[in-house]
Parts: C-alpha cells; structure tokens; sequence
C-alpha cells in the first residue's frame, strides 16, 4: 500500500531567485541596409558604418549627428556605391586620378557634425596608389555637380593602416586624387624665376582643430570596427 501522507505538509515550491544583470552599452552596429536609425529628437541615436559592396569605401556617421535631406527633412536610408573610371568627371588638371570613386547619396543630403569616409586598401591596392612618387600628394575630392568642379575636402592618410579618411559635410560623387608626379612645367617655371614650386602637400595646416580632430575620431572609429572583424 502508500504510505501515509501528512496532511499538515506539503512539498516547498523550488523559488528561484533573479540575479540582476547590468544592461550592456549600445555598440555601434553596421547599417548593411543603408538605413539610418532615428532617436526620438530627429538624431542618429548611435554610430552606424555602411560599407561599399566593393569592400573598399566605409561611411561613419556619429551617434547624435543631425542627418537631413537637400530639402530638410530627417534622412532614413544612405547609399554607397562604387563609380566607374569611366564615368568620373574630368579630372583637375593639377592631379591624377588614383582610380577610386564612389558615390554618396541621397545627394545633397547634409550631416552635422560631418560624417567621415575612408578608403581602405589590400597591400597590393595600396603600393598601386600609394607610391614614391605620389606619397606626399593623396586627396578626397568632392565633385560639385552646380559648378563643375572638383573640391578638395579634409584628408588623413595613413600609411600603416593602408587608408585614407574624408570629412563628408553633405552627399556627393568623391574621388580618391594624387598630386600629378613630374610636373616639369613647374620645375621650369621655378628654374627661371629663382623661385622653389610649391610642394603639394595635403592641406592640413589651415583645417581648423574641430575639423581635423573629426577626420581623427572617425580614423578611431575605423579602426574599432576593424577590431571587431574576423
């Protein structure tokens, strides 16, 4: 038969206790999609990186940046995508160009504070641009479609990581340049006036600090996503 059951006790409930966990802090995620997410203020609410199909082009915007539209309106998506050689505009007459485009967009859209594009090259990439001749002379441009013309923007170039970091101010066509090598006309110039040419060098010296401390942030920011790759 069963044994007697007491009917004055009956069997302790398992209590579980919870043990409290701290809630991890938002890391910045990629934007695979191009889309932009918005906090309740219009801000992008954290660091987004889109990068090119082609592996190469990677585009940074800040956590609180202002995203907006060529009209004003909060922008919800980006895009990023390499351009054709043969599609680049003409080249400024004073540079060769080293190969690399890509195209922002929407374009005219405009970022506050400025988003960062970088270029990130494989070693064999990198002796093809980067070179003797030219090492001095690596720099974004920005095509302005309303005049024609191409524009340099701020430029990092950092040789150990193979890559080279733009400020984007606002969405446009932006081209990898290099200083045209040899310029004989100038050394004759030079040569006959007594006067040296001027070196064509990046022109950092006159950015003032908020912008280039940006172009540096987002050289950080590169290189922690790089981290985080396999």
């Amino acid at each position: 038969g069963s044994a007697p059951v007491n009917p004055g006790w009956s069997t302790p409930t398992s209590i579980t206790t919870a043990t409290p966990t701290a809630t991890p802090k938002p890391t910045p995620r990629e934007a695979g999609s191009g889309r932009l997410h918005l906090g309740e203020t219009g801000l992008v609410d954290q660091a987004v990186r889109i990068r090119s199909a082609d592996g190469i082009a990677t585009l940074i915007i800040a956590e609180g940046a202002r995203a907006a539209d060529a009209s004003g309106n909060p922008l919800r998506a980006v895009t990023l995508a390499a351009l054709d050689a043969a599609d680049v505009p003409a080249v400024p007459g004073a540079y060769a160009f080293a190969g690399y485009a890509w195209i922002t967009g929407p374009e005219g859209a405009v970022f506050s504070p400025p988003a960062t594009l970088s270029f990130n090259f494989t070693e064999e990439q990198w002796d093809a641009v980067y070179n003797g001749s030219v090492q001095d002379g690596l720099v974004v441009q920005r095509y302005d479609r309303s005049a024609n013309t191409w524009e340099e923007v701020p430029t990092i170039v950092l040789p150990e990581t193979r890559s080279v970091t733009a400020v984007v101010s606002y969405f446009s066509t932006y081209a990898l340049f290099a200083a045209a090598p040899g310029d004989d006309a100038a050394q004759a110039v030079a040569a006959d006036t007594g006067t040296k040419p001027v070196a064509r060098d990046i022109p950092y010296t006159h950015l003032i600090p908020g912008l280039l401390a940006l172009v540096i942030a987002g050289v950080g920011a590169l290189l922690y996503f790089r981290k985080g790759e396999p």
